[in-house]
């Protein structure tokens, strides 16, 4: 049973993205998302977008049935590398349902980086991401991050948090919806602090 729901849920994710693609079919979502965003960076430059994605306990659990290995409630080293390969790597084919526009200009999105996976005490799953961004960035120009299932498979929550930090100040922050079940937020990053 383990072996036959391991092989035949991703299979099933990837039809059903598949098939609402191909034929237009328009559906209702069936897995939620609390995302989150903050931004990197290094040396008073940004250089990536850190993403979080809370998955509703219906996905977790999934998760958690398919890739903790061991059982212990947490996904730790290989088995991160089986929720990256098994449940996440699909949507590479998709932007990873982000895009993500600085100064007017559209970011192409060719890979992620320093994926991780979490479990918390509600035992909901959140994947961590960083989206790179490379070329320089003038402060108080502004910033859109939006996050979209286009199939319509998955909705995410009512706005994308900013996560804040000592080095990041976020300036003129407006969320609005984006599409059917996708959300955006805008915003100007204010000239980095001194460390």
């Amino acid at each position: 049973m383990f072996k036959c729901q391991k092989i035949f849920t991703p299979i099933l994710f990837s039809l059903v993205l598949l098939l609402g693609v191909h034929t237009g079919l328009k559906a209702h979502p069936h897995i939620f998302i609390k995302p989150t965003a903050k931004c990197k960076l290094v040396n008073q430059q940004l250089k990536g977008i850190i993403i979080s994605w809370q998955f509703d306990k219906w996905w977790s659990e999934d998760v958690l049935n398919n890739c903790d290995h061991n059982k212990d409630g947490q996904i730790k080293g290989q088995e991160v590398k089986t929720v990256f390969k098994d449940y996440f790597s699909g949507v590479k084919d998709y932007n990873y349902f982000t895009e993500i526009t600085i100064a007017k200009k559209k970011i192409n999105i060719k890979k992620v980086e320093n994926f991780d996976v979490k479990v918390d005490q509600k035992r909901l799953v959140t994947y961590y991401f960083t989206v790179p961004i490379n070329g320089t960035y003038q402060p108080g120009s502004p910033i859109k991050i939006a996050l979209n299932d286009k199939t319509i498979y998955i909705a995410f929550d009512q706005k994308i948090a900013l996560l804040k930090d000592k080095k990041v100040t976020y300036q003129k922050i407006k969320y609005s919806r984006y599409s059917h079940y996708g959300v955006m937020v805008s915003f100007n990053l204010a000239a980095p602090k001194n460390p």
